[in-house]
């Protein structure tokens, strides 16, 4: 359930099934969602540290000692946009008898969401500040990201402390500034 007045964002989940069980998938996961639907299952596991932020993200001698440990429970991944989703429906998961594509829309509150760095974002960080670094993150990840990349870019050690920063910024669950269309206020 969606609590009144939360930030929501609208995401969506690309998977592929075998030809003959889609409309039974579809089906499973409009009656019980997607938490209980083995063929949307993929997952990762997150280390949640959103309950000291703030302390982590001060520490000049941050390290993954700090931001990682034991992993949270699994999440489901999906994409910010329905052409990501498409991309995995279509061609990442789409292999063997796996064919039938799937795109599922649904919503969660932004303090249920992690972002997943390992696309994109991690290399983002290490590699430095670049004007084109700089308007990527601020574009699809908003100025809180940005402010992380720039503390783990003023330090003149790369390596663990900018891993490390990008660890906390996958999990600010600050709004980005999103367009409208992809984030709402519930009702």
């Amino acid at each position: 359930m969606i609590k009144r007045g939360s930030s929501v964002l609208r995401l969506y989940r690309g998977i592929a099934v075998q030809p003959e069980e889609a409309e039974r998938v579809a089906a499973e996961i409009r009656e019980y969602g997607l938490s209980l639907s083995p063929k949307a299952s993929w997952r990762i596991g997150f280390y949640d540290r959103r309950a000291i932020l703030a302390t982590l993200r001060e520490k000049p001698d941050l390290t993954i000692a700090d931001t990682r440990g034991e992993r949270s429970d699994d999440f489901i991944c999906a994409c910010g946009g329905e052409v990501g989703a498409a991309y995995y429906a279509l061609r990442h998961n789409n292999h063997g008898d796996t064919t039938a594509p799937l795109v599922i829309t649904f919503s969660a509150e932004i303090e249920q969401v992690f972002i997943d760095g390992r696309d994109f974002l991690y290399s983002v960080f290490q590699f430095g500040r670049s004007r084109e670094r700089v308007d990527a993150i601020r574009q699809f990840f908003g100025p809180r990201a940005l402010e992380y990349a720039e503390r783990a870019w003023a330090v003149d050690r790369a390596g663990e402390y900018r891993v490390a920063m990008c660890d906390l910024a996958c999990q600010d669950d600050a709004p980005p500034d999103l367009d409208p269309v992809a984030m709402y206020q519930a009702e």
